[in-house]
């Protein structure tokens, strides 16, 4: 049985763009794209999370980053 893939959302609001989403989304993709990572996350790319303060914003199941950084989520992702 296959497992299901875990969804990361990454907002791409306009503060959060400022705050470089596209780059953030970049770099995740580029980790979580090669071994042991590949295959499981989806990424999804959202409006505004009306967390503008905070941004980036990015979600991994039910685990919210704030002011979120390529080197945090994949911390996260590796003790989870």
């Amino acid at each position: 049985m296959k497992h299901p893939r875990k969804l990361i959302f990454i907002c791409c609001g306009s503060d959060c763009k400022k705050a470089g989403c596209k780059k953030l989304s970049k770099d995740l993709a580029e980790n979580l794209n090669q071994a042991p990572y590949k295959g499981k996350f989806k990424f999804i790319k959202t409006k505004c999370l009306d967390m503008c303060k905070s941004a980036p914003v990015t979600i991994i199941q039910d685990h919210f980053f704030k002011k979120a950084s390529p080197e945090r989520m994949l911390k996260f992702i590796d003790e989870d």
